[in-house]
């Protein structure tokens, strides 16, 4: 399936597949929403054109959203992705929690120099991985950030949440409440393939090369833009 822009949204950029309205973010391409904080906004627009140009041919992964706080002299960056290839028709919890504990971690601190990956946590009642990372910047600085790892009926979107090492803490909350207010629609929730142990490999390991590498290549986008913002 050939790359699909589904949704990114600049200032003054006409809505496409998605919306923003009362500061919740809501795709009927994708089926799912999440509540956008109140003192963030959308992405100016050369951050947007860097993603972009990032983004293009990446099959199976799509850019939704991406936002950044209003007030300038903070740091802040919030991405919704989704992709495609990590859920499969027989996934089960157990076969993705593998693909991330191994192939997650791997590719994540592979696809960007200084990167750390911390807890890998699996939530089955929320059907989410919740995900501790840290970055560095060319110039040292160091970031910090979480990612909720939504999985759905044939897809996972990911709420990839970060900032300065030192706003880390004052932004955690939001962070928190961005990933906790997350919902897929009635009915594209992921439900796990019940086979057995033989078959479970097959669902997970389709797709998860393809998750991590879109992460990583964002990673290495908001990096050099987040020092930019700075300058």
């Amino acid at each position: 399936m050939p790359f699909r822009l589904l949704v990114f949204l600049t200032l003054g950029a006409a809505i496409a597949e998605g919306s923003l309205q009362a500061q919740e973010f809501r795709s009927e391409a994708g089926h799912f929403r999440f509540k956008v904080p109140a003192d963030w906004r959308r992405a100016d627009p050369n951050v947007a054109a860097q993603l972009r140009a990032d983004f293009a041919g990446k099959p199976n992964s799509i850019l939704h959203e991406a936002l950044m706080p209003v007030d300038m002299t903070r740091n802040g960056m919030i991405i919704a992705l989704e992709e495609k290839g990590l859920v499969t028709f027989l996934a089960t919890y157990d076969s993705i929690d593998r693909e991330m504990q191994r192939d997650f971690r791997r590719e994540f601190v592979r696809g960007a120099p200084g990167a750390e990956v911390g807890n890998i946590v699996l939530e089955r009642e929320k059907n989410r991985f919740v995900v501790d990372f840290a970055l560095r910047e060319p110039n040292g600085a160091r970031l910090r950030g979480v990612m909720f790892v939504y999985l759905g009926k044939n897809r996972a979107v990911m709420i990839m949440c970060m900032c300065m090492e030192n706003e880390f803490g004052r932004n955690r909350n939001t962070f928190d409440e961005v990933g906790n207010s997350f919902q897929f629609d009635p009915g594209f929730q992921f439900v796990p393939f019940n086979w057995s142990d033989n078959l479970w490999i097959i669902g997970g390991a389709i797709g998860a090369i393809a998750c991590v590498a879109i992460v990583a290549a964002v990673v290495i986008v908001v990096i050099v833009m987040m020092s930019r913002r700075r300058r």
